[in-house]
């Protein structure tokens, strides 16, 4: 019963130690684009109530 045992023991810890299949290459990343920032006006005025329309383009994207 113990060779059993050991038997099953060693082939589960051979089993999980095989190499894996290895992953396919990444594909280059792609270079250029846009990126947009919202300045407003006013930093402070970040209310919609009472801000400008920069100030509204931040806050959404906030």
């Amino acid at each position: 019963m113990r060779r059993i045992a050991a038997l099953l023991i060693a082939s589960v810890v051979l089993a999980g130690c095989r190499p894996g299949v290895t992953a396919p290459s990444p594909s280059p990343a792609s270079l250029g684009g846009v990126l947009r920032v919202a300045i407003p006006g006013e930093v402070t005025t970040l209310d919609p109530w009472n801000a400008d329309a920069a100030a509204l383009v931040a806050t959404r994207q906030v």
